[in-house]
């Protein structure tokens, strides 16, 4: 990338060279022909043509090692951004709306490259003509190129100010377009829900006053945007009377020839073609440098640390006081005490809301506690290596969200292993293939969006199962399986947890009973703990549960 935006310094000043050199020769050739020295023309003729081709030559090597710049630094950075993406706390990720990541990758990547070609194509170039030709009009006739120079401040001053302007429009109408996105977004997620509870004209309205909201200061922003070119069009405008009426008295005073006045007007044009785009430019830039900012901002997010360690996981667990909010809010998790010892298989069960979900989070390192500790076999969790921690446990949750692809590739996916094996684990669980969506070769015979949420179930349970960890958790995993099919896989589930650490979140007491034990969690405290005979004994919360269904 440095290689091309060197080269794209020099080719644009070699451009710009010989560019500003042609008016001087165009003045020659006027006076030529008025003095009649038609020897000296066909030469000057040459020479002008030879620059127009050196210019034209390094405009198109100025372009394209601009673009390859611009294509290396926009995949450079959204390398860059996936990489962290793929690392950002659960937390910042939770923080961003809906769709707006996709669109800091997409559309302020995008608008980053055209910033960078913008940059070097333009606003380069157009400095380097400001400069020399400001150098040659001096050497020309210095009186009237300080007048202009003196004019020049206004055109400047104009162009920032307009450029303030809209940057601070354009990040305030961008929020609102990311904001207006990502709530149609989710409202496309939730059309069902929406034709049910028959909300189509309160979400119209909803996405109306978001359009209307950004329509207003996209509208502001594009008036500080087009005002800018027309103004500096007008001054330009008075720049060239000034020259024309100051070189016609210089003219007929002798002190100035035609070819002469020719140059001039060309350099004060191309003085002010300069400035005219330079405002164009830093409109354009103004755009990448929003996106530029936004993207730093999400760069700059808190990572998830993966130190190194060499750590074996058994299968022991234990939170010692853990105690844990979101965002610093209420908390969800007070004083929190259990042991899970390797090889048990205990159920947490309490009220929705109550903080089951939210100690499995926790056993991830998805988040940081606010007190307390969690130990793996008597480590803290925290000093333990995060990619080591997450091979050894594998979730199985309520909502399977997996990829619509091949469906062997989903149950391969990050576990190495044979068409064989998943055949012979099929069979040791009494599940056909046909019953997964495929074929006795384990080709798909239906897509995976195709699939009940409960089959969706089953699949993560066998990609878990597939994958041997030391930590298996099950957080309402058969919760959208039928009654019968889940008796008919409670050996699938048998077979997941058989001689491994098993936690067990679950609605349906009829699939916990046999845990080893049973935590009783209720407004994030651990209310009861024991067996299910000690629970149904204690005549506690547990016992309420369970009546309540049986």
């Amino acid at each position: 990338m440095k290689k091309n935006i060197i080269l794209s310094f020099i080719f644009s000043i070699i451009e710009v060279i010989s560019k500003t050199i042609i008016p001087i020769i165009t003045g020659l050739i006027i006076d030529s022909l008025l003095e009649n020295k038609f020897t000296n023309i066909l030469y000057l003729i040459l020479i002008n043509v030879l620059l127009i081709i050196i210019a034209s030559i390094y405009n198109y090597l100025l372009n394209v090692s601009a673009k390859m710049a611009a294509i290396e630094y926009s995949n450079e950075i959204k390398e860059k951004v996936l990489k962290r993406l793929l690392k950002l706390k659960i937390n910042v990720i939770e923080k961003y709306k809906s769709g707006l990541l996709a669109s800091k990758i997409v559309n302020d990547v995008n608008n980053i490259h055209h910033g960078l070609i913008t940059f070097l194509t333009h606003f380069i170039p157009g400095i380097v003509t400001l400069i020399l030709t400001l150098i040659i009009m001096f050497f020309i006739n210095f009186k009237i190129t300080l007048i202009i120079f003196l004019i020049t401040p206004i055109s400047v001053f104009i162009t920032i100010y307009i450029a303030k302007q809209n940057k601070k429009l354009t990040d305030i109408s961008n929020k609102e377009y990311n904001d207006m996105t990502s709530y149609i977004k989710e409202q496309i997620e939730l059309k069902k829900y929406i034709n049910v509870e028959k909300l189509e004209n309160q979400k119209e309205q909803k996405i109306n006053d978001l359009s209307e909201k950004y329509m207003k200061d996209e509208s502001k922003a594009l008036f500080y945007a087009s005002i800018s070119n027309p103004t500096t069009r007008l001054i330009n405008g008075i720049i060239t009377i000034i020259v024309v009426l100051y070189s016609s008295f210089e003219i007929m005073n002798g002190n100035m020839t035609i070819g002469i006045f020719s140059t001039f007007l060309i350099y004060a044009n191309r003085y002010a073609k300069p400035l005219n785009e330079i405002s164009q430019v830093i409109n354009r830039l103004t755009i990448s440098l929003t996106s530029y900012d936004s993207i730093k901002e999400l760069i700059t997010e808190e990572i998830e640390e993966f130190i190194n360690s060499n750590d074996e996981i058994i299968g022991n667990i234990e939170f010692k006081n853990v105690s844990f909010s979101y965002n610093n809010d209420k908390e969800i998790l007070k004083n929190i005490n259990f042991k899970i010892n390797n090889g048990e298989k205990i159920a947490i069960v309490g009220p929705t809301g109550s903080g089951k979900t939210t100690i499995i989070q926790l056993l991830l390192k998805f988040y940081n506690i606010n007190s307390g500790s969690i130990l793996i076999d008597g480590k803290n969790i925290n000093d333990i290596n995060t990619n080591i921690l997450r091979d050894n446990i594998k979730v199985v949750l309520q909502d399977a969200h997996l990829n619509n692809e091949n469906i062997k590739d989903v149950l391969k996916y990050s576990n190495d292993v044979s068409d064989k094996e998943i055949k012979d684990l099929l069979k040791r669980i009494n599940i056909k293939p046909n019953f997964l969506g495929m074929n006795e070769k384990l080709e798909n015979i239906t897509s995976i969006d195709n699939l009940s949420n409960g089959q969706k179930q089953i699949i993560s349970m066998i990609r878990a199962m597939l994958s041997n960890p030391k930590i298996v958790i099950l957080d309402e995993a058969t919760s959208d399986v039928d009654s019968l099919t889940e008796k008919n896989i409670e050996s699938s589930i048998n077979e997941l947890t058989k001689g491994k650490t098993s936690i067990i979140i679950a609605h349906r007491l009829s699939t916990i009973i046999s845990a080893d034990k049973i935590i009783v969690i209720d407004n994030g405290k651990v209310l009861e703990e024991g067996t299910h005979k000690e629970l149904i004994n204690k005549n506690g919360l547990y016992k309420k549960i369970y009546e309540s269904q049986f």
